[in-house]
Parts: C-alpha cells; sequence; structure tokens
C-alpha cells in the first residue's frame, strides 16, 4: 500500500507550497522542488546506466563479468527509481 500523498499547503504568509508526505516512514518534501531535484538525480543516474549497456550491446559485449556488473548495476539504478516513485509500506507490526 502506498501511503504517499501530494498535498497544497498555504504558509504563513500566503505562498502555496506543494509537500509529499510518505507517511510510512514520516518523512516529506517540502517543495515541489525537491521532488523534481530527486527526480532529477534519480533519473540521470539511470540514463548513464542505460547508455552504458546500449555502449555494451553496440560493441558486441554482451557476454561475460562486464556484462553481469553491468546488468547489476542497471538493475539497482532503476529499482531506485521505481522505489522513489512507489515506496514500499511496512505494516507497523512487521517493523523490528
Amino acid at each position: 500500500m502506498n501511503l504517499c500523498l501530494w498535498g497544497l499547503v498555504i504558509t504563513k504568509m500566503g505562498m502555496t507550497r506543494y509537500i509529499r508526505l510518505d507517511l510510512s516512514q514520516g518523512e516529506y518534501m517540502e517543495d515541489i522542488d525537491d521532488f523534481r531535484f530527486r527526480c532529477h538525480e534519480l533519473l540521470v543516474e539511470l540514463d548513464a546506466a542505460n547508455t552504458k549497456m546500449m555502449m555494451m550491446v553496440v560493441s558486441k559485449r554482451v557476454s561475460g563479468p562486464d556484462w553481469d556488473e553491468e546488468v547489476k548495476k542497471h538493475h539497482e539504478t532503476y529499482k531506485a527509481w521505481n522505489s522513489f516513485l512507489h515506496p514500499v509500506t511496512v505494516p507497523p507490526d512487521d517493523q523490528h
């Protein structure tokens, strides 16, 4: 279950801000710019992983330890991006 919420908040000074609440971990992002910045970081990493794998395919290096390492890096990079967008919620009883 995803317990992330986006909402508008009107600050004391009358400014409208977006916040992202992650109720499962008690975290929030105070501004849409924080969210965009983190998205950009993760997407740059994912783009680099994609580019590296495409270069390996073009150069016919699609097996062996170097390939295996890049597949692992690509998987971890994609997993980080996906986890950011869809945080996993652990029920309170399962947290030890």
